[in-house]
Formats: C-alpha cells, structure tokens, sequence
C-alpha cells in the first residue's frame, strides 16, 4: 500500500467519523426535543444531556462546537415561554447539524466521482 492510498484511506475514515458523530448528535438532538417538553422525560434530558457533552467534546473546535457546548449546557427549560424558545433554538442548531453532514458527505463522495472519469 502506498503513502498516497494509506493517507487517503485515513482521510476516508476521518470523513466517515464525522459523518457518523454528527448524524448521532442530530439524533440526540431530536430526542433533546421530546425530553425538554414532557415532565415525565426530566431524567432523560439529564442522560441525553451528559451523552452530547460527551460527543462534543471530541469535536475540534470551531463555532458549530462553541454554540451547542453553550445549548447543551443550558438548564432543562420550564414553562411553555422558555420551552418555545428553547425548541426554536434547537431546531436551529439540527438545521446546522444538517447542513454539516450534508457538506461532510458531499466531501466524502467528491474523489470517488472524480475517480470514475
């Protein structure tokens, strides 16, 4: 195996990686949602809470890390104001999500569809 094809296999694995963590912070996301709504889910906006903590933490930085550390880290919101606030902010930060594995992928899949002309 040459240098050449080791670098780009690892770069491969990178690209997968990302694409792998922001998919599953996107899911965490949206299960965010749901725990900060219902009083039943208190526990599981704790849990689901500490697991993003944890994902994020292994994210270089950037400004996509800096705002959902600061989202993450905000109090389980109360009453139906906060809670209102808190879901458009959240849905702000799953568009950005979005986006980023849109923009992983497309990265991903560019040398391959060069590769085949």
């Amino acid at each position: 195996m040459t240098s050449s094809s080791t670098e780009n296999q690892f770069e491969e694995t990178l690209q997968l990686q990302n694409i792998f963590e922001l998919l599953t912070i996107k899911g965490l996301l949206s299960q965010l949602h749901v725990a900060a709504i219902f009083d039943s889910s208190k526990n599981l906006f704790i849990y689901i809470q500490q697991v993003l903590q944890s994902i994020v933490s292994t994210i270089p930085g950037s400004d996509y890390k800096e705002n959902l550390i600061n989202f993450i880290n905000q109090n389980r919101p109360i009453g139906f104001n906060q809670q209102t606030n808190y879901v458009v902010e959240l849905n702000r930060i799953i568009n950005w999500t979005e986006t980023g594995i849109h923009s992983e992928i497309k990265i991903f899949e560019e040398p391959n569809e060069q590769s085949n002309y």
